[in-house]
């Protein structure tokens, strides 16, 4: 003769002891997704500003390509914007490459 308890109050309280008695800690992982490491999403950032960067300096280029001296203002004006974009993008790219080079090594220590 089988008795079956699956649907009494008592079995699942008993199951419920036994679920919280027994049960794996839970852990970072099992309630976070895996996040990348630093390095990884400076490595990312490295990346996109020098990919913007080389976008800015093919765009100097192109206005290299042009002749300045007979330019109107309106060209110079938009060289001399590309020209600061260059510079604070080169500033950012060393920047974000010291911080990423530092996470590398602070990983690996």
């Amino acid at each position: 003769m089988t008795i079956h308890v699956v649907e009494q109050p008592v079995f699942k309280a008993v199951q419920a002891i036994l679920k919280a008695k027994f049960a794996r800690p839970v852990s970072h992982r099992d309630t976070f997704p895996n996040t990348p490491a630093r390095s990884e999403l400076l490595r990312r950032e490295v990346t996109l500003v020098g990919d913007l960067l080389i976008d800015a300096l093919r765009l100097e280029c192109e206005f290299g390509k042009s002749n300045l001296t007979t330019a109107e203002d309106e060209a110079l004006s938009q060289w001399r914007t590309c020209r600061a974009d260059v510079e604070r993008l080169a500033r950012d790219y060393a920047s974000t490459v010291a911080r990423w080079r530092e996470a590398v090594q602070e990983e690996y220590n």
